[in-house]
């Protein structure tokens, strides 16, 4: 018997279409959208302001001593309770009516950091990085010493954790070139004569060569010259010093070739203690001298030839004056330039190099006759010279020149002659620092042909550079 069973006909599947997909699409971005207030709040009520905090930089007023702001900064250190965040959330409001709770937040975060609370020091550093405003304070401003300048200004000794912390970052970021870190670690040294930034300085200086810092140091240490002497130790002073940036004129070419040629303070001791002097950067050459030919100053007996005294220490410039420089007594050289302008007025620089290693002036003069290699020919160079400049016999030259009879010509630096095959009585010579006792018309720098030619006289005014 056969059995038909009639089965039920199934419909075909359809999908959504095209209209419907865009009506779900839709319907689910509304529902995103309309659940949005609701996840932000959620989320905010997890970044709550810390009500301790918050009693500290309103009611306390920021008050150190006051137990809300003691627990407030105890809290931020140990990150605890959100104290860190109120912190920061008060100094990140740029509301003038609330500067006071921007000013006490700044005060709780700088305790913080101080007493080793890393996450408070960042917010120095982040507020210099963000404005270079906030990275040295105007001391007019309210936020005054609120700021990264405030612990680089901060002795070298002392040893709280925020500054050593903040140190170590500040070196990092100069390296890296962020442009407000290096410019705030350049003035804290220039300007705010800063120890661990001027050291900092002079360390980048000498171990990575960079020239922005070499410079920093040199020109913090000239600063100092227009201060009044009791403005205090320039530690720019001291660390081009024991760095050996500042000694004399060729340090500072050596180290900052650009430099021009103008005064400079250069550096004799660990303290920092400088000395103007007038640099030829035309070769680094360090002016000691100016002696004025027909002025006696410095004639061969003065004592300022022999002592540490300096003469007329404020002309450190290239005008017609006496003056000896304290580089007399502290600069070392290979070399010296005796530079004659004939007659006293002209224009025209006569240059004689002479090469003598001495630790410095004062050494080679408090000394014995040092004789050199320059011929007659080289000395006549430095005057209008003529047949009669010298005597034909003699011609003893160098430094500490003299003849066996000291009441004739001798010269500091210069050549004497005679009329006689020996040198005991000298009658002429060309040189500075000269004297002729028994001709009181002898230039102390000049020529003097002899007494039978005294219409040939000639008076110079001479600079004497070292290097």
């Amino acid at each position: 018997m056969k059995i038909n069973i009639k089965l039920p006909r199934l419909k075909p599947y359809r999908g959504f279409t095209l209209a419907e997909s865009f009506v779900v699409m839709a319907i689910v971005s509304v529902l995103i959208i309309v659940s949005m207030p609701a996840l932000t709040t959620r989320k905010a009520t997890k970044v709550r302001v810390d009500n301790i905090t918050q009693e500290c930089i309103i009611n306390q007023n920021g008050k150190l001593s006051s137990d809300a702001c003691k627990a407030a900064i105890e809290r931020c250190k140990l990150d605890k309770g959100n104290s860190c965040n109120t912190l920061m959330r008060y100094v990140a409001n740029d509301d003038k009516d609330n500067s006071t709770n921007k000013k006490n937040a700044l005060k709780i975060l700088k305790d913080v950091c101080e007493d080793g609370g890393l996450q408070a020091c960042d917010v120095f550093i982040d507020r210099c990085i963000a404005d270079y405003d906030n990275c040295n304070i105007d001391k007019k401003n309210s936020l005054a010493k609120l700021d990264l300048n405030y612990f680089l200004s901060l002795p070298s000794n002392d040893s709280n954790s925020g500054r050593l912390y903040l140190i170590k970052q500040v070196e990092d970021l100069y390296k890296q070139n962020i442009e407000n870190i290096r410019k705030t670690l350049i003035s804290s040294c220039k300007k705010e004569n800063s120890d661990q930034s001027c050291e900092l300085l002079a360390g980048f200086c000498t171990e990575i060569a960079d020239k922005e810092s070499c410079e920093a140091i040199i020109d913090g240490c000239n600063m100092q010259l227009d201060l009044d002497e009791d403005a205090g130790k320039s530690n720019a002073c001291k660390y081009a010093y024991i760095n050996d940036f500042n000694r004399s004129c060729l340090q500072i070419k050596n180290l900052i070739d650009t430099k021009e040629s103008k005064e400079y303070s250069l550096t004799y001791n660990e303290d920092g203690d400088f000395y103007g002097a007038y640099c030829d950067m035309d070769g680094g050459w360090t002016l000691a001298l100016k002696v004025l030919g027909n002025n006696t100053q410095f004639t061969y007996g003065s004592k300022f030839w022999t002592n540490e005294l300096s003469f007329n220490p404020e002309s450190t410039n290239l005008f017609i004056a006496n003056h000896k420089s304290q580089a007399f007594n502290y600069v070392p050289f290979n070399f010296v330039k005796v530079v004659f302008r004939t007659p006293i007025n002209d224009s025209k620089d006569r240059v004689l190099t002479i090469p003598v290693n001495q630790p410095s002036l004062k050494d080679l003069f408090a000394g014995n006759y040092n004789q050199t290699n320059m011929t007659i020919d080289h000395w006549k160079d430095l005057i209008d010279s003529s047949d009669d400049s010298l005597e034909s016999n003699c011609n003893k030259q160098g430094f500490n020149t003299q003849g066996g009879n000291l009441n004739f010509a001798q010269c500091r630096i210069g050549i004497i002659s005679s009329t006689a095959a020996n040198c005991d009585q000298p009658s002429s010579y060309i040189g500075v620092g000269c004297k002729y006792p028994l001709e009181s018309g002898s230039p102390v720098a000049g020529n003097f042909p002899d007494s039978a030619e005294s219409d040939l006289v000639q008076s110079s005014f001479v600079y004497i550079y070292i290097k």
